[in-house]
């Protein structure tokens, strides 16, 4: 079957259906979706791009079965089945009597308006659901099987191969459509990152990084489906770009809240990540991926062009090649680097105000507590004294904040380590290490009213709402133990009143490096 008998298929198809209200097509450069009432009928167009070949029926079959297979696990109850398309082109049925023509992949259907990406469009998508989306990926991540370090998936140079193909493509399709592209620059840079990155790469898939993911995590693969957020639509047509690295996975999601001007929603997201995985060294590969991920999508794009009918469609995808384009670009440039820590009492505000700060600044934010809890793998409080808060489980996790610190800034991500620092010996180690790395390095000085912390420490003990289990006894200890600042450390502390959000605001925006 040739894209012209795949066309009239479905235009038979859908008159098959009847006069269905509710009956939508969707067409994209590798399926055809028909909407009717309550189900969903999605059929491979039979086309050949080289990373995706559905050109002949037995591997249309293959696929489509292999597309329930992989999502069953994302999103359960959604696929139904493959479906046969049976009797003839110009007489087709679904589930009908004769000879298969084609196999759909029958699914639920669900309002489109529950796409995230129509969300986005629509009411907008609220920076708090960048906690329950990066939960349910870290989670997937987590369940996902790492593959057999002696197979190729995930070898640098696999990994490279698709990138240099999506250069490739764009250039054979640039003089054609209007596309006015110079990816030198870009290319260069691809090169440079693979030999600076590939030990790491080589590494991250001995220490069983590389995984069976999604492979296409994006705003239009992802809906609320009866009440839950769900992953839908992963990659099935070629192991070697669903087989990938986790934050590869993460990265397409991340660029793609970029590219939608969700700048915020990104940082966020790729925080609450980390903080769930404690994957910090990924942050080195990100702009890695990033710029990959934003070339695949400009890839899209100029296919879709080939495919599309309509001039002002032709004309959108153009200037989206473009803004893609610009936005890999964008990955390639040197951003501004430092670290500060924050010093206070614990329900000051600190984890408050370093989360405004990885918000609006794109800060790596790490946290003592989420990183005690990690290493030491309990909850049960002994004391403030003994257990997870002995001096000699503190100094652990000091020195645990110090070599994360050390990898995200190897990475030139700004970083914040969210923790008491009440010690002279815990600020002095962060001194020395960014007068070693020629780094800024500030003090974030958290002030608050002593009654506001008291009522913040007792609300959230009682509520279990934080993960720091500092209580009333845990503050009284740490007022009598805090070690003042020296004259030295005065001169690179940033002043933050947290007693209020609006206060917390106003020393958000006078933030700056040149002057504490």
């Amino acid at each position: 079957m040739n894209i012209e008998e795949h066309t009239i298929l479905v235009k038979n198809l859908c008159l098959s259906l009847g006069s269905d209200m509710k009956m939508e097509l969707i067409q994209t450069h590798i399926s055809t979706i028909i909407l009717s009432g309550d189900l969903a009928y999605k059929l491979k167009r039979p086309v050949d791009f080289g990373f995706l070949d559905y050109s002949t029926f037995e591997k249309r079959h293959h696929y489509t079965l292999e597309e329930i297979r992989i999502n069953d696990a994302y999103a359960p109850g959604l696929y139904l089945g493959a479906i046969p398309i049976t009797g003839t082109i110009e007489a087709p049925a679904i589930d009908g009597e004769g000879d298969v023509l084609e196999y759909a992949v029958k699914m639920r259907r669900f309002e489109q308006a529950d796409q995230l990406d129509n969300i986005v469009e629509g009411d907008g998508l609220s920076i708090e659901s960048m906690d329950a989306i990066a939960k349910l990926i870290a989670q997937a991540h987590a369940a996902a099987t790492p593959v057999d370090v002696v197979s190729d998936h995930g070898e640098p140079k696999r990994l490279l191969s698709p990138m240099l193909e999506n250069f490739e493509h764009l250039e054979e399709m640039s003089d054609s459509h209007r596309l006015d592209l110079d990816l030198s620059s870009l290319t260069s840079w691809v090169y440079e990152e693979y030999e600076r990155l590939s030990p790491l790469l080589r590494r991250r898939k001995s220490e069983g990084f590389i995984r069976q993911c999604h492979g296409d995590i994006h705003l239009h693969n992802m809906a609320m489906y009866e009440n839950k957020l769900i992953l839908f639509d992963a990659i099935e047509f070629n192991p070697y770009l669903n087989h990938i690295d986790v934050i590869s996975d993460l990265a397409f999601l991340l660029m793609d809240l970029e590219y939608r001007g969700l700048k915020q929603h990104s940082h966020r997201l790729l925080n609450a990540y980390l903080e769930l995985t404690g994957d910090y060294e990924a942050v080195r590969l990100l702009d890695f991926y990033k710029s990959y991920r934003a070339m695949v999508r400009a890839k899209v794009a100029a296919l879709s062009i080939q495919q599309s009918q309509e001039a002002d469609e032709r004309d959108r995808l153009v200037v989206e090649v473009s803004r893609y384009i610009v936005l890999a670009q964008s990955y390639t440039e040197k951003r501004e680097s430092f670290l500060a820590i924050t010093h206070g009492l614990s329900g000051s505000g600190k984890s408050t105000f370093a989360l405004m700060m990885v918000e609006k600044y794109g800060t790596i934010r790490i946290r003592s507590d989420v990183e005690r809890m990690r290493m030491f793998e309990t909850k049960d409080k002994k004391g403030v004294e003994e257990g997870i808060y002995t001096p000699s489980a503190t100094s652990i996790t000091y020195k645990r904040l110090a070599e994360l610190a050390k990898s995200i800034i190897k990475s030139d991500y700004p970083v914040i380590l969210d923790a008491t620092f009440l010690k002279r010996w815990q600020r002095e180690m962060f001194y020395k290490l960014t007068s070693e790395a020629a780094v800024v390095y500030r003090v974030l000085d958290i002030k608050c009213d002593i009654k506001h912390i008291k009522e913040r420490v007792e609300r959230r003990s009682h509520t279990g709402s934080d993960i720091s289990e500092a209580d009333l006894d845990v503050l009284k200890m740490q007022i009598k133990s805090a070690e003042a600042f020296v004259s030295e450390e005065e001169d690179i502390c940033f002043k933050v009143d947290c007693t209020t959000l609006q206060t917390m605001q106003q020393a958000l925006d006078r933030w700056s490096l040149k002057s504490p």
